[in-house]
C-alpha cells in the first residue's frame, strides 16, 4: 500500500514538473498586456514588444508583475509619434534594432545605468532627436554620462574616428557605410559593439580592441573587405586575434577572418569548433582553404564571394554547412566532403561556376533544396551511400525515392530536375 501510495506521489509530481516546464516554454513565446504596453517573458524577465499609448513624457516601469523589465524588443515603439522624451529604466541591459524607429517627435531619450548593449539603428527616423555631440560622433546619455552611448557618425565621409572616453556601448550600424575610415580604435571601457557596427567600411584595414570589451553584436564586420589585422588587448577576457583574425578567446569561434592580407592559403587552426556567419566573406586573396580536424559547423555565407577560392580540404569533425556557406565561390572545382557532414542547407554551393565534381559523404541526411543551384559546370555527384535517399517537393508532404547509383545522373537531378526539391535521407 505504502509503495503504491509512493508510486502515485511521484507519478504526480513528475505531471507538475512536466506542467511547469510546459507552461514555462508556452510563456517563452506568448505576448502579454500590461496598460499600455506589450511584452513576453525571458529567463524570468519582461521583453517589451510593443507600446500603444499616447504619453508625451514616457518613463518606462522598472518591472511588471513582480519580472523585472530586462529589455526593449525589435521595433517595440515603432511609429509611437506622440512621445518626445523616454526615460530607460536601470533594470534594461538590452534594446534590440530598430526600438524607436519613427516616434517622428522623440526628442530626447535618457538610458539607464544597466545597459549593456544596444543593436542595429535604434532611433533610425527619428529626425529630431537631439544628441550629445563629441567630435564626429552623436551620443545619447544616462543622467551622469552622457556620452554613454555612441549611436552613430556625424559625417559618412571619414578617415579617422575618436570615440569619447566616457562611452560604454557602441550602438549596432553607428559606424556602417563610413568608406574612407581606415582605422579604429575602441576606447578602454567600451563593452559591446552592437550588430552591423562596421558593416560596409570597405577602407577599414585594422580594429583596436580594448580589454573591456565584452560582446560583439551580428555581422559587425560585413563587408570590410580590406581588414588587415584586429589588435585585441592582451587582458581581453572575451577575445584574441590569431594571425590578425579576431576568434573567441578560448579560440573555439572564428568571427572574422582578416580578409585584406594577401596570403593566398590559409589554415583554420586547431581548435577551431564554429566559423561564423560571413567570416571569409570576399576573401579575394585566398585559393585554397584548410580546416582544421576541430571544425564542426561553417556558418551562413561564412566564405560567399570567395571567388578565387580553388580548393578547400574540410576537417573530419564538420557536422553541418550554413546556407550559401560556399555561394558565388566561381574557381571551386571540387568538392569532397567527409562522412562526418549531417546537414547541408539552402543555397550552400550556389552560383560555383566551375564546380565539376562533388562527393557526398555518408552521413549526410539533409540536403536542403538549391544546395546546387546555378552549378553549370556539374556533371558528377557520387553519394557514398546511395541508399534511402528521397526528394519532397517545398510546397508538397508527398515524397518520391531517387537512385543515385549513377553519378552523372545525380548532377543532373542536383543542378536541374530536382533542384529545388528538399532531399532528405530516411
Amino acid at each position: 500500500m505504502k509503495r503504491k501510495l509512493y508510486v502515485l506521489v511521484l507519478s504526480a509530481l513528475i505531471a507538475a514538473l512536466c506542467m511547469i516546464c510546459l507552461s514555462s516554454c508556452f510563456d517563452e513565446n506568448r505576448e502579454f498586456k500590461f496598460g499600455d504596453y506589450r511584452y513576453k517573458v525571458e529567463n524570468g524577465g519582461v521583453v517589451i514588444t510593443g507600446y500603444k499609448g499616447q504619453d508625451t513624457d514616457l518613463a518606462m516601469p522598472a518591472s511588471i508583475k513582480d519580472m523585472p523589465v530586462v529589455a526593449i524588443g525589435t521595433g517595440a515603439f515603432l511609429n509611437c509619434d506622440t512621445i518626445k522624451s523616454m526615460t530607460i529604466p536601470d533594470s534594461v541591459v538590452r534594446i534590440e534594432g530598430l526600438a524607436f524607429s519613427k516616434c517622428y517627435a522623440l526628442e530626447k531619450v535618457t538610458l539607464g545605468q544597466g545597459i549593456r548593449e544596444i543593436d542595429f539603428s535604434p532611433f533610425a527616423f527619428c529626425d529630431k532627436m537631439t544628441y550629445n555631440e563629441y567630435q564626429s560622433g552623436y551620443y545619447v546619455g544616462t543622467e551622469e554620462n552622457p556620452y554613454f552611448a555612441f549611436v552613430s557618425t556625424a559625417s559618412k565621409s571619414l578617415e579617422t574616428l575618436t570615440i569619447h572616453p566616457n562611452t560604454v556601448v557602441v550602438c549596432g550600424s553607428a559606424i556602417e557605410n563610413c568608406y574612407t575610415l581606415c582605422e579604429v580604435k575602441i576606447p578602454e571601457g567600451v563593452i559591446s559593439l552592437g550588430g552591423f557596427v562596421f558593416q560596409h567600411c570597405s577602407s577599414l584595414e585594422k580594429v583596436h580592441i580594448p580589454k573591456s570589451l565584452e560582446s560583439i553584436g551580428l555581422l559587425a564586420f560585413e563587408k570590410c573587405d580590406s581588414l588587415v589585422e584586429f589588435v585585441v588587448a592582451d587582458e581581453n577576457s572575451h577575445f584574441k586575434s590569431i594571425d590578425g583574425s579576431l576568434f573567441s578567446k578560448d579560440g573555439s569561434r572564428l568571427i572574422k577572418y582578416a580578409a585584406g592580407q594577401t596570403v593566398s592559403s590559409y589554415c583554420v587552426p586547431d581548435g577551431t569548433v564554429v566559423i561564423e556567419e560571413s567570416s571569409f566573406e570576399n576573401a579575394k586573396h585566398l585559393t585554397e582553404v584548410t580546416l582544421a580536424d576541430s571544425v564542426e559547423e561553417i556558418g551562413h555565407s561564412a566564405f560567399l564571394y570567395c571567388e578565387n577560392m580553388q580548393s578547400i580540404r574540410f576537417g573530419n569533425a564538420l557536422k553541418d554547412i550554413g546556407g550559401a556557406a560556399f555561394g558565388f565561390c566561381a574557381s571551386l572545382k571540387e568538392i569532397v566532403l567527409p562522412d562526418s557532414v549531417q546537414e547541408i542547407s539552402y543555397n550552400a554551393f550556389y552560383c560555383c561556376d566551375k564546380l565539376e565534381f562533388v562527393e557526398i559523404g555518408r552521413g549526410v541526411v539533409s540536403l536542403e533544396a538549391e544546395a546546387f543551384y546555378s552549378c553549370d559546370a556539374l556533371t558528377e555527384v557520387v553519394f557514398r551511400d546511395a541508399d534511402g535517399w528521397r526528394v519532397r517537393t517545398m510546397y508538397a508532404l508527398f515524397s518520391d525515392k531517387v537512385d543515385l547509383s549513377d553519378s552523372n545522373q545525380n548532377a543532373d537531378y542536383l543542378t536541374g530536375e530536382y533542384c529545388e526539391h528538399y532531399w532528405y535521407k530516411e
